[in-house]
């Protein structure tokens, strides 16, 4: 059997990037996958007769109509069904504070002022001051996607904006607030993406709340449901999902090939990484990108990538000069639908 991609990994980008390219594109794709399992952090597991999801528990921005709802029933075929979480769908509890977090944002706010009626003011302006660092974000995503001359205009555009947005989640929340209970109930959504208050950008923060400003929402059935409905559609187009199936070394002649970990050996004309492989996974064939930056984070450790890293992984800068250092967790699923490489 002769494929047109081979993505490895079989996480949510790689799926979304095979997915994609099956349904809207008719490729065969062969997705490779190292564990038994295929879909990455939304896979399950089975333990004492329950299912056990390791990595998705909640999911903002999909109510009917919305973008992300059209992506998941595109890719599912519109088999992946969804139940909304109940209103207070977070609960903040520390001492002497127990808030939970409304779906109808303005009734959020307004139980935030009722809680701290000293800092309403404050309260006010961060949720737009969340707003505007949502959208420098989205500026940052969209100069990829549009001519240079414009891409231009949005880079001088995001400038203005990017001090704000590039400043720790610690030190937004110092400038603007004294209330030490207040800063921790409001930072309390960094486990979502995995950097305290003090590692954190602010858009970063910024980005979350916003997903989840007008609710939460799960898979009907469990995570998993999310890789067997796009699994369908790639094998639908003739594609395929192996697992138990590791990549040890990208091969290429005349422009194709890849080896597996059992001594196979498979030619395709183009092929994805949907992982933050290392560039020593990369044939010498494939070209030197531009870094692209899809979301701040200011993270001070690490060395800078060099010209190369780009195609495999997202790096991102808190502030221009400033040490790299990989994108959250989020922002690296999501950049696999953009990494494809030609031999």
């Amino acid at each position: 059997m002769s494929y047109d991609v081979i993505v490895i990994g079989s996480g949510i980008g790689g799926l979304t990037t095979a997915g994609l390219l099956a349904r809207a594109a008719g490729k065969r794709v062969l997705v490779l996958e190292r564990h038994t399992e295929p879909g990455g952090l939304t896979h399950t597991f089975r333990r004492d007769g329950a299912s056990w999801d390791v990595g998705v528990h909640y999911i903002g921005q999909l109510g009917p109509g919305s973008q992300g709802r059209a992506y998941f029933d595109y890719l599912s075929g519109g088999e992946l069904e969804w139940n909304r979480m109940p209103d207070s769908y977070d609960r903040f509890v520390y001492p002497g504070v127990d808030l939970r977090v409304s779906s109808d944002p303005l009734r959020y706010e307004r139980d935030l002022v009722a809680a701290f009626p000293q800092e309403a003011r404050a309260i006010h302006r961060y949720f737009q001051d969340v707003r505007r660092a949502t959208r420098w974000v989205a500026l940052g995503f969209v100069q990829g996607l549009v001519p240079r001359p414009a891409a231009s205009l949005l880079r001088a555009a995001q400038r203005l904006g990017g001090r704000r947005a590039t400043q720790t989640t610690k030190a937004y929340l110092d400038a603007h607030f004294r209330s030490p209970r207040l800063k921790a109930v409001l930072a309390s959504q960094w486990g979502d993406y995995g950097l305290p208050p003090s590692r954190s950008a602010f858009a970063v923060h910024a980005m979350i709340v916003s997903h989840y400003i007008e609710g939460a929402w799960f898979p009907r059935g469990g995570s998993a449901r999310i890789a067997r409905t796009f699994e369908k559609g790639i094998e639908q187009a003739g594609g395929a999902v192996r697992v138990a199936q590791e990549v040890t070394e990208i091969l290429t002649e005349n422009g194709k090939g890849g080896r597996g970990s059992e001594s196979w050996t498979t030619a395709a004309p183009r092929y994805a990484n949907a992982s933050t492989a290392p560039r020593s996974s990369c044939p010498p064939s494939a070209p030197p990108t531009p870094s692209t930056v899809c979301c701040p984070h200011s993270e001070r450790s690490g060395d800078a990538p060099g010209p190369h890293a780009a195609r495999w992984s997202t790096w991102v800068r808190a502030r221009p000069r400033s040490p790299c250092s990989y994108a959250c967790v989020m922002t690296r699923a999501a950049s696999a639908s953009m990494v494809e490489t030609s031999g």
